[in-house]
């Protein structure tokens, strides 16, 4: 399994899933794309910057973390940073 990818893979992908999800849903109905703190936060964002140039207008957004939820919990410490959850 990679663990490696660059610039270009990335893209590839996040194309791919923009796909699917324009594939999935109609441009003119509300959509709410929630990313995980605090990469897919960003990959989130990405995502939606790519459907609203495939014409999806109303997308809301939301961040989730689940930091008190992670197998490798015990690894954090014993005060993880937990930071707040905001769904629209």
């Amino acid at each position: 399994m990679r663990t490696q990818y660059d610039q270009a893979d990335v893209k590839r992908v996040l194309e791919h899933l923009e796909t699917k999800v324009a594939g999935a849903f109609a441009p003119d109905r509300p959509l709410c794309v929630i990313g995980i703190r605090t990469r897919g936060e960003t990959l989130a964002n990405r995502l939606i910057e790519g459907l609203k140039n495939r014409g999806f207008s109303l997308i809301e957004h939301g961040v989730l973390d689940i930091t008190l939820y992670r197998d490798d919990l015990s690894e954090i410490g014993p005060k993880p940073m937990v930071r707040p959850t905001h769904v629209d």
